[in-house]
């Protein structure tokens, strides 16, 4: 049926009709392989153990979920923590009430709340602000019971209550209310809302009437259209006589979908779309004959309720879903036109339950289903579907395709074959009785050789000393084994040993890989040939324990060992040449572009150059590359990698990485080592190993979520100043982050606060942040999302934080964070600091400028002063000169004056003797003539007067001395002195001679300071 869909719609579109011969040769011979969507409960924390049904979910514009329950209150959720806001009575700005009816995040991150009335949350601070019913004044709510909400396009809040519809006027707090009144078909026709929806054309339509309550269908119900202009109704109500009515007043959910369908679920199951230009109904009804086709599942008798379509959605892959409140939840592919029923007895991909109450679908994809009578949350992300499982008996070791299509598997209960379209099963086990059989039951390794045989390595698995090993040949045309084991007395027999691998060169002969080494079987003569490690020959294989081969593009060989790395043989010299020594080698791959693959116990690496090897890692993703045990290539180039625990797609640039782990239903695993762990078929089926089976899925259909994860920085939290250590019973208050954050200097240690919202698998999503001019790298972050840093100085600094989805999908957001500087660091502590250097030095260059003034005044004083004494001085050095030209002159006077007075000495000895003796007779004379002896007296007379004639005569002889010296010195000098000169002279000659007489020395000082008078007058 499928098929001829898809032939007439190919037609339509008039593709040529060989596309659709091919296309059904491809369906022919493809295997159908369901990968479906499957459920994922979130379950509660300990510290939120919600109970009954979740009521109400909404997301905010910053990711945040926000869930209601009857019992719980209100439930913020971001996929990591869980935040509870319930009721406290001693606080008038909590929440009205803890059963909670319905939630609305609005556009602007307010938080509306259908409880005991209507409560908005501001979840910046906390605060319930409260609307109520108020019988006094009709601008109030209608009534206390709100039961739906909605947020148009416009911004207005609408609110449904169990009496009429009300819309606020934000400003003024204000309700319009639209009710119900008889016998006017314009107005709403019944005050019990239970939904109101908006479409794409900006229309309000209401639905009327409780649906889940047993004999709740009293009442007109119904579904209504608001006309806005002029505040009136059209009304849509069931028609018993018409079949293109609603089916039951009771509506309860609305919806538009992407191809512009409008949908409508009443009671009963009524699914039904609504033509809007005629206002016809179609009805979907089940039919058991076709219960693929559209419809919700047949109604369900509940003692307590009655059935309804609680909720119609679509998804973003275009699949509608239904739900049901007590037959499950059912969804609609309109690609292939199937329906899906998901509820408890068919709980296969995880949905446990048969009633539904609510669904959300948040911004990356995921959608959210609540259930009523289990209380259980359930998450579908429409773009993961669960990779197939396949149990085998005895587990899958290994995998080979053979030329005509067959799949040979190879497991612990023997070898499977599965051949046709249809995978008709064989399964070939040891007999003990039958030497044609095979071996032994665990097969580790297959492989087919050019004549088309199938070549089979089986042993014990336990077992590593080669007993019981044995190589197999599968005759196809005969259906037998011949089996190849190790003769001790034939070197050229099988060596023997845990078989890993099997290849054909294709020039005719196998090389086997095994715990023994290394074996290359001639084929047609059967004789082995044996590669074992010689320590003394470098050019050996380099371990004995061959884990991978892998045979290239140049015909080379490469041998993975267990312990001592790789060896790239070369068949015409027989040399190894040894790479990556020392390393446990699990899977080899040569991939379309040439680039050589290496799976390590450690990490995976690549070559381009097949010198060089380095550990390939995803630019921004850290993931683990750790036991990579197959590689395989798909047919758009994607590189497929199967670990220990997950498989992980390498696309064709090998820059982006998708992860399928747990979430995908691939669980860990741990096989014995075998490099035929996976392989991918001429139909491009990818089948790897797990445990006890394996897995098989189809790379096109692998869809990965390309919605980026929203970043949340929720806060930077500050450590107190008396507090050691950070955490967050320490922390000081929580910061607001719009944009930029502002910390003072003792506010350095802090904790930021972050989430990456990707719901679909949140507990793989990689948060990496940095903090720009402290941090060197990014660092990964922890599972609490906190970022700790102690003793950051001052400074601008960028936090980064960057999220990964388990997708593998991007995002980042910033937050700046100034750390500002004690106030004696900061620029106007610094300008001050400046401006008081300024005035200080002012203050200083005037007491400078003004001192030196002082300075100057008392150096010009100073200077007029010394000027005064240096011309003091010139005149005393001009007075010194005179007098050194004068004591020069002097000195020849006095040399002049020595000599004229040795000369004089003697006459002036005798002028002072006689003079003397003349006084001695003079005070004598006194004496006789007091006595009045007269005669003596004139005997003194005559003697005096003689000694006189005496002086006198002495003193001409001294006086002519002198002038005659004079003349003989100034006759020696050749000078004319003037005249003054000789006048001077003699009087100093007679100035000196009275004052030899007088024997005075103060006569004698008194004299040669007036001589000295004398020549400065006469400028000697």
């Amino acid at each position: 049926m499928a098929l001829f869909k898809f032939i007439y719609k190919d037609m339509k579109t008039g593709r040529r009709l060989f596309t659709l011969l091919i296309a059904f040769c491809m369906f022919a011979i493809t295997p159908v392989l369901s990968q479906d969507i499957f459920f994922k409960k979130v379950s509660p924390t300990e510290d939120v153990p919600w109970g009954g049904w979740i009521s109400g979910i909404s997301q905010d514009p910053q990711g945040f979920l926000w869930i209601t329950s009857i019992d719980i209150g209100l439930i913020r959720y971001d996929g990591y923590r869980y935040t509870v806001y319930q009721h406290d009575a001693l606080n008038k700005n909590s929440i009205s009430s803890n059963t909670v009816e319905c939630v609305l995040a609005d556009q602007t991150g307010f938080i509306w709340i259908g409880a005991f009335g209507l409560d908005c949350l501001d979840p910046s601070t906390g605060v319930f602000t409260h609307f109520r019913h108020d019988e006094k004044d009709t601008q109030s709510l209608s009534d206390n019971f709100v039961t739906c909400l909605l947020e148009d396009r416009q911004g207005v809040l609408w609110v449904g209550t169990n009496n009429g519809l009300n819309k606020l006027d934000r400003k003024t707090g204000k309700f319009t209310r639209y009710l119900h009144r008889e016998n006017d078909p314009s107005s709403l026709s019944d005050n019990q809302v239970r939904v109101i929806y908006e479409d794409r054309q900006g229309t309000i339509w209401v639905g009327c009437r409780e649906t889940f309550r047993a004999g709740a269908s009293n009442g007109i119900g119904g579904l209504n259209k608001l006309e806005r202009k002029t505040g009136a109704f059209v009304r849509y109500l069931h028609d018993k006589g018409d079949p293109n009515s609603l089916l039951d007043n009771r509506v309860r959910a609305i919806f538009e979908d992407s191809h512009g369908n409008f949908w409508i679920g009443t009671a009963q199951n009524g699914l039904h779309s609504l033509d809007r230009e005629t206002g016809r109904f179609t009805r979907y009804v089940y039919d058991p004959s076709y219960p693929e086709k559209l419809s919700a599942p047949p109604p369900k008798s509940n003692a307590n309720a009655e059935d309804h379509v609680s909720f119609i959605c679509e998804d973003v892959t275009g699949a509608l879903w239904i739900g049901t409140f007590n037959n499950g939840v059912s969804r609609y592919d309109a690609k292939r036109g199937i329906t899906t029923r998901y509820y408890a007895e068919n709980s296969g991909n995880g949905f446990t339950d048969s009633s539904s109450w609510w669904a959300y679908q948040t911004r990356d994809g995921v959608l959210w289903i609540s259930t009523a009578y289990s209380g259980t949350l359930y998450k579908v992300d429409p773009y993961k579907k669960e990779i197939p499982f396949q149990g085998l008996t005895g587990g899958s070791v290994s995998f080979f395709e053979d030329s005509k299509g067959m799949l040979w598997i190879g497991t612990a209960n023997g070898l499977v074959r599965k051949q046709g379209r249809e995978r008709k099963e064989s399964r070939f086990v040891y007999d003990s009785t039958n030497p044609a059989s095979l071996s032994n039951d665990f097969v580790t390794a297959i492989c087919e050789d050019q004549m088309g045989d199938i070549w089979v390595g089986a042993g014990p698995w336990f077992d590593y000393n080669g007993n019981n090993f044995t190589l197999n040949r599968f005759d196809k045309n005969t259906q037998l084994f011949s089996r190849f084991g190790n003769d001790p007395r034939n070197k050229q027999s099988f060596k023997g040993g845990y078989v890993y691998g099997i290849i054909d060169d294709g020039q005719g002969s196998l090389w086997i890989g095994m715990d023994g080494g290394l074996d290359q079987l001639n084929v047609q003569t059967g004789i082995f040939r044996h590669f074992n490690h010689n320590p003394k020959d470098t050019n050996s294989i380099a371990g004995d324990r061959v884990t991978s081969i892998l045979q290239d593009k140049t015909s080379d060989l490469w041998i993975g060992t267990w312990g001592n790395g790789l060896d790239r043989f070369e068949p015409q010299t027989g040399h190894f040449n040894h790479i990556l020594p020392g390393l446990n080698i699990e899977s080899l791959f040569q991939d379309s572009k040439g680039t050589f693959w290496v799976g390590t116990d450690i990490g995976l690496y690549r070559s381009t150059d097949f010198s060089h090897f380095s550990l390939f890692t995803v630019p921004d993703r850290q993931v683990d590359f750790k036991n990579v045990v197959k590689i395989l290539e798909d047919n758009h180039k994607n590189i497929w990698l199967r670990t220990f625990t997950q498989i992980l797609q390498l696309d064709s640039t090998r820059t982006i990485i998708n992860l399928y782990g747990k979430s995908y239903g691939v669980n860990a695993y741990m096989a014995p080592k075998a490099p035929e762990q996976g392989f991918i078929g001429k139909d491009g089926v990818i089948y790897f190993s797990g445990s006890w089976g394996y897995y098989s899925f189809i790379p096109d259909q692998m869809q990965s979520n390309p919605t980026q994860p929203q970043v949340v920085i929720l806060g930077v939290r500050i450590q107190k100043p008396e507090s050691d250590s950070l955490n967050k019973a320490q922390a000081e208050k929580l910061v607001s982050t719009e944009g930029e954050i502002n910390l003072r200097h003792n506010q350095n240690a802090f904790q930021v606060d972050f989430a990456g919202i990707h719901y679909s698998d949140p507990e793989y999503n990689k948060h990496l942040f940095m903090l720009e001019n402290y941090d060197n790298q990014w660092r990964l972050a922890g599972t609490d999302l906190t970022a700790y840093y102690y003793n950051v100085p001052p400074g601008e600094y960028t936090f980064r934080i960057k999220v990964a989805s388990s997708f593998g999908v991007w995002s980042e957001k910033t937050l700046s964070i100034i750390i500002h500087p004690p106030w004696w660091k900061t620029w106007w502590a610094y300008l001050l600091y400046v401006l008081g250097f300024i005035t200080l030095l002012t203050a200083f260059i005037r007491w400078r400028i003004a001192s030196l003034k002082k300075d100057k005044l008392i150096l010009e004083s100073q200077v007029s002063e010394r000027t005064a004494q240096l011309k003091g001085s010139l005149e005393n050095l001009k007075s010194t000169q005179q007098e050194l030209i004068q004591r020069e002159k002097m000195a020849s006077l006095g040399e002049l004056t020595a000599g004229i007075a040795h000369e004089i000495q003697n006459p002036l000895n005798f002028v002072n003797n006689f003079t003397e003796v003349n006084r001695e007779l003079i005070s004598e004379l006194k004496t006789e003539m007091e006595k009045g002896n007269i005669p003596e007296a004139k005997l003194i007379v005559e003697d005096i007067d003689s000694n006189e004639e005496k002086i006198l005569t002495h003193g001409q002889r001294a006086d002519a001395i002198v002038k005659s010296m004079l003349q003989h010195s100034r006759a020696g000098s050749g000078k004319k002195e003037p005249t003054d000169i000789n006048a001077l002279a003699d009087e100093y000659l007679r100035l000196a001679y009275h004052g030899m007489r007088a024997k005075d020395k103060s006569f004698n000082a008194t004299m040669h300071t007036d001589f000295d008078t004398s020549l400065e007058k006469i400028n000697i």
